[in-house]
């Protein structure tokens, strides 16, 4: 595998509101009945205690209850004949945003990328993302972000 074929990537999320509280009223009783199927799957994990407040801290990895806040990109290219690694962020609070501006660097890569986590294996709180292979042909990776646009 050519290392100057992988695009590594490290996207971070929150939860869409500082608190359970502050939900529209359907997406907290959503939240709440997301509590309620965690704590029965990993009662190690959750105490029958919890309440759903409690538990909201995580609410960010769950793409319902969560938002994108950071996507960093990584690529190794060659520099007089040495491998550099390069980094590019995109953050901020507008979702939409950065999924274009995203989606704007992955369309302008005119070669194969695999896209995964930098680790190379599924992280809580930093998923592996595999949005498949991006090809001559024409694919945009853009056209899937297009339709995800939430109203915050």
């Amino acid at each position: 595998m050519n290392l100057n074929n992988i695009i590594f990537l490290d996207i971070e999320t929150v939860p869409l509101t500082e608190t359970q509280n502050e939900l529209p009223p359907a997406l907290a009783e959503l939240w709440a009945d997301k509590c309620d199927q965690l704590r029965k799957r990993s009662p190690e994990r959750y105490g029958t205690d919890d309440n759903a407040d409690e538990m909201f801290h995580e609410a960010g990895i769950f793409a319902e209850f969560g938002k994108i806040v950071c996507i960093s990109v990584g690529f190794i290219h060659q520099k007089a004949g040495k491998n550099c690694f390069r980094v590019k962020s995109f953050y901020g609070n507008d979702e939409h945003k950065l999924l274009t501006e995203f989606a704007d660097l992955l369309n302008n890569f005119h070669r194969q990328q695999i896209l995964r986590h930098p680790s190379g294996r599924p992280q809580i709180g930093a998923p592996t993302s595999y949005l498949g292979q991006i090809r001559e042909d024409g694919y945009s990776v853009k056209g899937r972000y297009q339709h995800r646009q939430h109203s915050r």
